[in-house]
Order: structure tokens, then C-alpha cells, then sequence
């Protein structure tokens, strides 16, 4: 869910071609690099810094992600 919502939001453009390429939707559910270099630019953009801006999700991180 976390990859999508990022690419929806559009944080993770550059996997969007990947998604629909390969394995779709299974391709979705790995973590992996991409994904968390995501999840930090999401969060650097929320002008979050240091250990609070590692591409880890956290609670906060779910809730601004899924209320824009």
C-alpha cells in the first residue's frame, strides 16, 4: 500500500512503469531501496530532517501520506 499511495501522490513516478511492466501488483508489495528513497523524499518534503526523515514509515508518515 505504501508504494502505491507514494505513487499515487506522485513521490514515486519513477515506479510507476515498473508496477505495470513486471510483476504489477506483487512487484507493490516488496520493500526495497526504491521504495524507501520514496518514503524520504515524502518526508524531507514535510520539512522533516535527521533520524526523521530515514524513508521508514511511521505513524506520522501514514497519517500526512494518506491525508493528501
Amino acid at each position: 500500500m505504501l508504494r502505491l499511495r507514494l505513487i499515487i501522490t506522485g513521490w514515486a513516478q519513477d515506479q510507476r512503469a515498473a508496477l505495470e511492466a513486471g510483476e504489477g501488483l506483487h512487484a507493490g508489495r516488496q520493500w526495497d531501496e526504491r521504495l524507501r528513497a520514496a518514503c524520504t523524499r515524502f518526508q524531507l518534503a514535510q520539512g522533516w530532517r535527521g533520524a526523521e526523515a530515514n524513508g521508514y514509515p511511521t505513524d506520522a508518515t501514514w497519517r500526512l501520506l494518506w491525508a493528501t
